[in-house]
């Protein structure tokens, strides 16, 4: 019983671990088109690129607000 619960806390880790790559790649996927549709749209409102550069990826456990944000 012990060693089947060992080898089921190691599953539900790994299961954790593969989910959450899958959830961090599909963000990281789903910012870069929203950031692109952004562009996009600015464009064809003002008819020229924004005169901002394309702001840096957050890391993930440490973002800290710019003062913009705050």
């Amino acid at each position: 019983l012990f060693k089947f619960h060992q080898n089921l806390q190691q599953e539900n880790r790994d299961f954790l671990t593969a989910t959450h790559e899958q959830r961090m790649t599909n963000a990281q996927e789903q910012n870069q088109r929203l950031r692109q549709f952004r562009r996009d749209l600015f464009i064809s409102i003002f008819g020229i690129p924004s005169s901002s550069p394309p702001a840096k990826q957050p890391q993930a456990s440490s973002k800290q607000p710019t003062p913009a944000e705050s």
